[in-house]
């Protein structure tokens, strides 16, 4: 899965876990370590600091993404 795809995919599970829309004010750090391969199932963890939304992608114990989306406005 392309990187891209991968982050719009973790916007997605932040915005189904904070119950609304989030506007993104840019990601300022990213890492990716190793693509997301077909097949593969991924866990994603999110932790929400302020205006900072944490994430790690996960699958089993390799990390293969991290970083750091920064909002433009306190989610709902």
């Amino acid at each position: 899965m392309p990187a891209v795809l991968l982050m719009d995919r973790v916007l997605e599970l932040a915005e189904d876990w904070l119950g609304g829309p989030l506007g993104v004010a840019g990601l300022p750090q990213a890492k990716f370590r190793a693509p997301l391969l077909p097949g593969e199932e991924a866990r994603v963890r999110l932790e929400l600091d302020s205006l900072r939304l944490r994430f790690r992608v996960e699958v089993g114990a390799a990390l293969i993404a991290q970083g750091v989306f920064e909002l433009a406005e306190a989610p709902p």
